[in-house]
């Protein structure tokens, strides 16, 4: 189920991708999927989310502006993606980018995605401090 946006006021310092409400949407939501116009795996980890009960926000690539080639860049560092332009979608776990497709779904098969969702279980790489926590 696609989580209507509570936006809250940013009170810390910290900053992803410089465009405040999209920092604000990554430090308060407890899922946020960043998509973009027709990207065939965006639509399958959505369908994941859904098939399964799970909720989550969706960001599309283009609310981003001209900070989405640096997130992008940011987000395939993170992940030690070499091709930047597959690094969509990424999922972001309570401030925690913890992959693609491939990630949501090997979560998923072991268990793990719902303690993810639930906040539970953090994993990945925190946006914001770059620290991981696998």
């Amino acid at each position: 189920m696609i989580l209507p946006f509570l936006i809250l006021p940013l009170f810390s310092e910290e900053i992803f991708t410089g465009i405040k409400f999209v920092d604000e949407i990554f430090l308060e939501s407890p899922i946020t999927i960043i998509i973009s116009m027709g990207c065939a795996e965006c639509k399958e980890v959505i369908k994941l989310f859904e098939d399964n009960n799970l909720n989550y926000n969706v960001l599309q690539s283009m609310a981003m502006g001209d900070s989405f080639p640096a997130v992008k860049a940011q987000l395939a560092k993170l992940g030690d993606i070499q091709d930047v332009d597959s690094v969509i979608p990424a999922v972001i776990a309570r401030r925690h980018y913890i992959g693609g497709l491939q990630d949501v779904k090997k979560y998923l098969e072991t268990g793990l995605l719902k303690e993810i969702v639930d906040g539970t279980l953090i994993v990945g790489h925190n946006v914001f401090t770059n620290k991981s926590e696998l």
